[in-house]
């Protein structure tokens, strides 16, 4: 060490061109320090162990002569000068007996020069750093004064050649503030409970703003020749599913979906609009095959040209659904003083399903379906034959992308085929509704806030552009009836020949509230009227239906009956409890259930929270429907009876779950009782639906290390020994460990033209091919997009003390799970938005073989 504290001085006194490549001031700074240490620690013991070493040697060969030798005008900095006198002074002292004095360091610097040719070094040598320090000040002064003029002539020279534009500018600004002042009074007067369906619904007073194509810069409002298009990805997912790793084994012909949400279609968009004409060139462009990363055309796959996200269509703009103020207020409506009319209005729906819902007349030919869904609109109005095209495009993309069928055949289920009845389009915009919900609700954020601003306009973009989507042929026509005849069927139990439906418990009622919204007005070639009292019917009957299936799905104790009156009477709100009661006591027992576990205000509490998913959905899709403003929502920690009756306003549905469906309805359902009585003596879900979350991992790395420690390779022709994986791949998903190398496990698929690896097959089957995993042995997360073939690399959520990620493990240092990142994870997974940073990310290639 002292050769080394030696060496460093001598190099500051050597310093020359060859040396200050290896010597800086701070090296000398750091040697001073430690010197002081040694002196500290000889003064702690009471001897001078370090100071002899100091002194050892002969002539310059000793550190205090080399200390000695050192030239101050070497040392620029201040503070180093400055510690290398203290230093030198206290050596001195202690080499002539004096010891430890208590003066300061600055004036133990001036006794070493204090007398003699030392006085006259420390006075030069305060002079040549006082001359420095003014030479460096007045340097520093001169580049300002000089850097100012430049910018001031720049300045006076754009002023004289746009002083015009600066004067527009001015306007433009003032007026923009007054007028952002006036927006958010008016923003925040506007901001009220009042309901967002009905006759009296709030009817949004201001013009949907205009879009700013990325690509020429120009701007446009939705309904103008040129169509804008957004940015959009569609993908098949099965994040909403609670029963993970099980296909779809029914023939339902593609008109309803499994409670257990198994798989769907889902979009998202960055919310980055272009020309429809825009769009095409940049299409057709051959250079963007160079310029985007991994974007084949081919595959009609693409990146964002302004954010790079990973897209596979286009969604053209519509404008808000028109609603005039006579329209508007018909008659003021009452949801909870309307069961007489909805009961004729059951009826009535009754009948026209028994009798098949009368169609459109038969010879109208499909030019007649489009005049008359324009017959109230010019020539320029939403939507045209290039919005019209782009949305039979996007129709397509969710048929392939979402529903599987671009997967390999090898992958497809045994007798799998695209439902023939089905409305891609209709099941996309369901789905979407529901990810964006259950992402809202995991992460505990507002009802209307729940995804970020442009993902939140590309969802209601897509609520609007099928819901104005005209009906151009007969076989649309005929689809679109289908599936209102089939979801009025389940809904009022009505049982038709050849048609096969399954019991109210296995269809998820926010898809048949979706398509039936669509389907009853897009038949009558107008979009949904928001203002018709008839909505705020169907709505309560999908939201009955939905109370009935939470009724059955409760929790059964057989012993609660005798204890459900005297819970009842001592609850304080004796109307509502006991009328809830009955109705699960009238339900469980038509069907041949035992009673609930559940009674009183527990019940009602339980009920409440179960309905309110569905309702959330609902608000979710009307307001971005009406494209109302967003009311004020109920405080956070407000209860879920409170949450109801907030949701029920907005719907105008009745303010107690009880009063959802009615004595006919419930004897309608319970006729299908034996069906209901084996699917509710095991349910597969239970409302409300728990938001799915990534697997639980250990706190600590090593225990990850060791549950992959004697993982084999599945096909056993693993690199390691005894056929062991080398990278171990732990799905986050499901938790299944799986061999991520891309040399073995790999099936050929495609007819034998490609090879899937066992990650990419396991996202395939598990999570719908957008998978993530944690490669353990390299403590890495490996993201996959199977239908992309596209994949990429990123940081673990495993970080050391210091809070950094140790990627393939080269540091060695202990990990500990971070909360904050995985969260992150959770969250992303959630939005469904892994595929795109699989793509965007700059590490992405050919991935499709892991």
């Amino acid at each position: 060490m002292l050769g080394l504290m030696r060496a460093v001085v001598q190099a500051t006194k050597d310093a020359g061109a060859s040396s200050k490549r290896h010597w800086s001031e701070v090296q000398l700074e750091r040697v001073l320090y430690l010197m002081l240490v040694g002196l500290d620690e000889d003064q702690r013991r009471g001897d001078r162990r370090f100071l002899d070493c100091v002194l050892s040697g002969i002539g310059e060969a000793s550190l205090m002569s080399a200390m000695e030798s050192v030239p101050k005008s070497r040392l620029a900095m201040d503070s180093v000068r400055q510690l290398h006198g203290y230093t030198l002074a206290r050596l001195r002292r202690l080499c002539t007996g004096q010891g430890e004095g208590g003066e300061s360091g600055g004036n133990e610097a001036g006794e070493v020069g204090g007398g003699g040719s030392g006085g006259l070094d420390a006075a030069r040598d305060a002079a040549e750093a006082e001359v420095r320090r003014r030479q460096q000040q007045k340097l520093a002064q001169d580049r300002r004064d000089r850097l100012m003029a430049k910018m001031m002539r720049m300045q006076k020279n754009f002023l004289a050649e746009y002083g015009d534009l600066v004067e527009q500018a001015d306007d433009k600004s003032g007026g923009a503030t007054a007028s952002e002042n006036s927006t958010e009074s008016t923003s925040a007067g506007r901001r009220s409970d009042g309901p967002l369906i009905g006759p009296n619904r709030t009817v949004a007073h201001e013009p949907q703003p205009g879009l700013t194509c990325l690509l020429c810069q120009e701007a446009n409002r939705p309904d103008s020749r040129d169509p804008m298009l957004l940015a959009g990805l569609v993908q098949r997912s099965t994040v909403l599913s609670q029963d993970r790793g099980r296909s779809r084994d029914t023939d339902w012909s593609g008109c309803f979906v499994e409670a257990e949400l198994l798989e769907g279609s889902h979009f998202s968009s960055c919310g980055h609009a272009m020309h429809r004409s825009c769009y095409s060139d940049f299409m057709d462009s051959p250079s963007n095959v160079h310029v985007n990363r991994g974007g084949e055309l081919g595959r009609s796959r693409y990146l964002c040209p302004l954010c790079q996200q990973l897209c596979n269509c286009a969604l053209p703009v519509a404008p808000s659904l028109p609603c005039s103020a006579e329209q508007q207020q018909q008659h003021q409506f009452d949801a909870n003083a309307d069961s007489g009319r909805f009961d004729s209005w059951l009826s009535s729906i009754r009948d026209g399903v028994a009798a098949g819902l009368p169609k459109w007349p038969p010879q109208a030919a499909a030019e007649s379906r489009v005049v008359a869904f324009r017959k109230n609109h010019d020539d320029n109005s939403w939507p045209g034959a290039e919005a019209a095209q782009a949305l039979n495009n996007l129709a397509k993309v969710c048929e392939v992308r979402g529903l599987g069928a671009d997967l390999p055949p090898e992958l497809m289920p045994t007798g799998w085929k695209l439902p023939e009845k089905a409305d891609p389009l209709l099941l996309t915009v369901a789905f979407s509704l529901q990810a964006a919900e259950t992402a809202g609700r995991a992460t505990e954020r507002p009802l209307f806030s729940a995804l970020p601003e442009r993902c939140a306009v590309g969802l209601a973009a897509l609520v609007r552009a099928v819901a104005q989507r005209p009906v151009a042929s007969d076989s649309d026509f005929d689809r679109l009836h289908q599936l209102a005849i089939n979801n009025l069927s389940l809904l009022l139990h009505l049982q038709r020949p050849n048609l096969p439906l399954p019991c109210l418990l296995e269809a998820d009622m926010s898809t048949c509230l979706v398509q039936l919204t669509y389907c009853l007005y897009r038949m009558a070639g107008q979009p949904p009227d928001c203002s018709d009292a008839d909505l705020c019917r169907l709505i309560r009957l999908v939201a009955g239906a939905h109370v009935f299936q939470i009724c059955l799905t409760l929790p059964s104790d057989p012993d609660a009956s005798t204890n459900a009156d005297s819970d009842a009477d001592a609850s304080g709100d004796d109307s509502d409890c006991r009328k809830l009661d009955r109705l699960v006591r009238q339900c469980r027992s038509a069907v041949g259930l035992p009673p609930a576990a559940l009674s009183g205000p527990g019940l009602a509490d339980q009920v409440a929270a179960a309905c309110l998913p569905l309702l959330r959905c609902a608000a979710i899709f009307y307001r971005a429907l009406t494209d109302a403003p967003a009311p004020s929502e109920p405080e956070p920690a407000s209860s879920a009876e409170a949450e109801f009756a907030w949701l029920a306003g907005l719907l105008q549905l009745p303010r107690r779950p009880c009063d959802l469906p009615t004595e006919q309805l419930v004897s309608l359902w319970c006729q299908d009782s034996a069906r209901l009585q084996a699917r509710a003596a095991s349910p597969a879900v239970r409302y409300p639906r728990q938001a799915a979350r990534l697997v639980s991992l250990p706190t600590d790395y090593t225990d990850l290390l060791l549950e992959c420690s004697d993982f084999q390779c599945p096909s056993g022709a693993g690199p390691g020994p005894a056929g062991r994986s080398l990278q171990p791949a732990k799905c986050l998903a499901c938790g299944k460990l799986v061999c991520s190398n891309s040399n073995c496990c790999q099936m050929p698929v495609f007819n034998g033209d490609r090879a899937i690896g066992g990650a990419n097959l396991h996202a395939v089957m598990c999570t719908g091919g957008t998978g993530v995993f944690l490669r353990v042995l390299d403590c890495t997360l490996l993201l996959v997009s199977a239908p992309n073939r596209l994949g990429c690399i990123s940081s673990a959520p495993y970080v050391d003390r210091y809070g950094e990620t140790d990627e393939y493990l080269r540091r060695g240092q202990p990990l500990q799970l971070s909360s904050a990142m995985y969260s992150r994870l959770q969250e992303d997974w959630l939005r469904h938005s892994l595929a795109a940073r699989a793509g965007r990310d700059p590490h992405s290639g050919n991935f499709f073989e892991v």
